[in-house]
This record gives C-alpha cells, structure tokens and sequence, in this order.
C-alpha cells in the first residue's frame, strides 16, 4: 500500500507546535489490513519481505541519524518519521504472514520494533505498537508462530516488558491516537 503523507506546511505547523512529534495520521484497522494482505498476500516473497525489512531498518537508521544531528530542528528529521511509520503500516500484513517471521527474526527486525517503541514521536511508538501487536496475533499468525516471535522477542535481549511499560508511562490516555496504543500495550 501507500504510505500516507501529510502536506508539509502542515507538517511544517505541527513542528512549530509545543511538541516535536508530528501527528503521522489514523493508523488502518486490522481487519483493513488483512483484507490487503490477503489481496497482496500472492504478491509476497521472501525476498520481497527482506526487501521491505530492509528498507524499514535504513529508514529507521536514517531517522536516529537525522535526529542526532538535529535534535533542535524537528522539520529536518520529520519527513524520516512519516516514512517510518509508512513503512510500518506496511510491515503490518505480515502479522497475516506468519510464514515470513523466520526473516524478521533473521534480520534482528524484533529488536528494531522494540527499539521503536522507545521512540521519542509517539506515533512512531504507537506504529511499533501496533506491529508487534500485529505480529504476534494469536488469531492471524496461529499459537505456533506467535509464540515462536514471542520467544524471541523474550530471549532478544532487551526487556520488552521494560520497553512496554516505558511505553504506557509516556503515552497520554487523553489523546485518541495515544490511548490507542496503549490498548495495543495491553
């Protein structure tokens, strides 16, 4: 699918708002991306899934550098922000696609998700959220699989708990789009 993007002068206005996190948009049900995966489903290869993992981890690396050198200037770095969360509505169909979750795995894409969640824009949190939460569906990936991704996401290194309930702590229950992940948290 499509990533959605916003104008930038309205981006450009969302940056000169209290926060430097830019609101990326309503995130598609997953009854929506099922449907999409299951139009796209035959589209889906392992080399097309490295690919798009690929892509995800150069956008994500490209973003902590653009934040790094430009942590005071939120316009620089917000178009890589768009692209991630993009990328990640994207990464969603393969929550339908549990056949492919050896290659997250191979390609350390469960650390990266965990790494987002931590992320300072909140819909880039709520977006990492959303996949893992995608990812290890009982009901679209089968006990099997999910619990594979999940043992891995426990042996992974980090504490994911630790990153969830960091998650819940910074998220703001009051904002719609918020309090969306943190249900997903849940």
């Amino acid at each position: 699918g499509q990533s959605r993007k916003r104008p930038r002068d309205e981006l450009e206005g969302a940056a000169e708002s209290s926060s430097s996190a830019p609101k990326l948009g309503t995130a598609k049900s997953l009854e929506q991306l099922l449907e999409e995966a299951e139009e796209r489903i035959g589209e889906l290869t392992p080399s097309v899934v490295r690919e798009m993992l690929k892509v995800f981890q150069k956008k994500a690396s490209k973003n902590q550098l653009l934040r790094a050198k430009f942590a005071e200037e939120p316009v620089k770095f917000m178009d890589s922000e768009i692209e991630i969360y993009g990328q990640m509505e994207e990464l969603r169909i393969l929550g339908a696609s549990p056949e492919f979750h050896h290659i997250l795995i191979e390609l350390g894409t469960p650390s990266l998700i965990l790494q987002l969640i931590g992320h300072e824009n909140s819909d880039v949190c709520n977006g990492a959220v959303r996949l893992l939460n995608d990812l290890v569906d009982i009901d679209s990936s089968g006990p099997e699989k999910a619990t594979e991704l999940i043992g891995h996401y426990l042996a992974g290194g980090q504490d994911i708990f630790e990153v969830l309930m960091g998650a819940l702590a910074r998220l703001d229950k009051g904002d719609d789009a918020q309090a969306e992940g943190i249900y997903h948290v849940f």
